[in-house]
């Protein structure tokens, strides 16, 4: 009678650490929801180099915009 009764425990505890187990996994694997963004901002190609930076970041010299000043004062 003791051995079913220890049987019986182990069974639950084995359920209980395998829904637990489970569990984690699958909110482990849940994507975290996308952040917000703005509509985005537009990107200018460096007139030197040819590398696309946001506008935000871009040293404009005239009608041109370049990356860095290093490029802007290359061309000027």
């Amino acid at each position: 009678m003791k051995v079913l009764v220890w049987i019986a425990l182990a069974v639950l505890v084995y359920l209980a650490l395998r829904k637990k187990i489970t569990s984690a996994q699958q909110s482990s694997q849940q994507a975290p929801p996308p952040a917000q963004t703005s509509a985005g901002e537009t990107m200018l190609a460096c007139a030197t180099c040819q590398v696309f930076i946001p506008a935000s970041e871009a040293v404009m010299r005239g009608d041109n915009a370049y990356c860095c000043a290093e490029h802007a004062n290359q061309s000027a």
